[in-house]
């Protein structure tokens, strides 16, 4: 692939707002991905703030999800033997609201830069 404005130069990446391939000198290195110089960097910093925000929404829902499958652990606990299915319910729901954090965690970003 070649730079999208220099058609002769290989391209390092691929612009994450237009997705247009950047040579070095086209291309800025944005924290987590590369944006056109004075063209995309404001909406690639943009776009890596909504999904920053989206993670952190995802989060929060996950910790309500876990404390509810939780509450229904008591309740079907409390209950036995007819809680039963309280109990089933409860330990589903936390399992999946525990997955959720544990999955939102494991796919946090990682710097591309190297280390210096």
């Amino acid at each position: 692939m070649h730079c999208f404005y220099h058609t002769t130069i290989d391209a390092v990446g691929v612009c994450k707002n237009c997705q247009r391939g950047l040579c070095p000198s086209c291309a800025v290195e944005i924290t987590n991905g590369l944006a056109c110089r004075d063209r995309c960097e404001a909406q690639v910093v943009a776009l890596d703030q909504a999904i920053q925000r989206g993670r952190a929404a995802m989060g929060g829902g996950s910790i309500i999800l876990a404390s509810i499958g939780g509450l229904f652990i008591v309740v079907g606990l409390v209950t036995l033997p007819s809680g039963l299915i309280y109990l089933l319910l409860g330990i589903l729901v936390a399992a999946l609201g525990g997955f959720q954090i544990f999955a939102g965690r494991s796919s946090k970003p990682t710097s591309t830069k190297p280390s210096a």
